[in-house]
């Protein structure tokens, strides 16, 4: 994983917990790890990273030392971990990847968290994703990790089927805006699929209706012969026969004309 991931989720944390315990955070040492369950914990919580970054985040802690996060972040006192200290915890990372998330988009990177999930035990088996680094951060007497495991998703390739030439230029335009690679465009099925047998793509954006072979016909034959391509049908409102013909044949998104930015990136995303 790249250090310039790291950095931000590191700063956020120790300003974080700065912010409500008073005390200085210390970064102890950083090491790369198999499994994101660091020996002497008991206390986690996950959070999944999805978008330009995508891979995992562990905040992990011994039982007291986590009860002692807890009580910091809430102003209170905990013997145990209830509803109250959990959420406490919760909220540290909740706090933590906001503000990490906004350097990272001052850095031109668009990511999301999913909500944290908490987890108690010794000897769980979890699966990471990519390698993984772990933090070891001392507050005081109280010693955490923050471990992740983070890789910058892949460029993607993206072939444009359509026999309009003005929705050729809009699509590519919107694709490359956003972080996608323009591999070629067509202008019908039968010219994509001379296209991807000597360069298959990632994703083909795919009309319906089109001269000499229709996207049906030729999305047939993708899923045939190239069942790895990602297929997003681009179709009229109305062709609602055609769309059920392709979900059968195994497409796998669809972006209605007009189709906006948003809906556009909504499906690509998905994928």
């Amino acid at each position: 994983m790249e250090a310039r991931f790291m950095e931000p989720f590191l700063t956020a944390l120790s300003e974080t917990f700065e912010m409500f315990s008073g005390k200085t955070v210390q970064k102890k040492d950083v090491t790369t790890l198999e499994n994101p369950l660091v020996e002497g914990t008991d206390i986690h919580i996950f959070l999944g990273v999805t978008g330009d970054l995508q891979g995992a985040i562990f905040f992990s802690a011994a039982r007291e030392n986590g009860l002692q996060l807890a009580s910091s972040m809430a102003g209170m006192k905990f013997e145990q971990y209830d509803e109250i200290a959990t959420s406490a915890l919760q909220e540290l990372l909740n706090i933590t990847s906001g503000r990490a998330l906004t350097t990272l988009g001052d850095m031109g990177i668009d990511a999301d968290i999913t909500p944290p999930s908490f987890l108690t035990g010794e000897s769980m088996e979890l699966r990471v994703p990519y390698p993984l680094v772990s933090l070891c951060l001392l507050a005081g007497d109280a010693e955490f990790y923050m471990n992740l495991s983070l890789k910058k998703a892949q460029v993607k390739n993206v072939l444009i089927t359509d026999d309009k030439a003005a929705t050729r230029e809009q699509l590519s335009r919107l694709i490359q805006k956003n972080g996608y690679n323009l591999a070629n465009m067509c202008s019908n099925g039968s010219e994509c699929l001379d296209t991807i047998s000597e360069s298959p793509p990632d994703i083909i954006l795919m009309d319906i209706s089109m001269p000499v072979m229709d996207g049906l016909e030729a999305l047939e034959r993708i899923k045939r012969d190239f069942p790895g391509i990602k297929v997003v049908m681009v179709t009229a409102f109305g062709e609602r026969d055609n769309v059920q013909r392709a979900m059968q044949l195994g497409a796998d998104g669809f972006v209605l004309k007009p189709f906006t930015e948003k809906s556009l990136l909504t499906v690509l995303r998905g994928l």
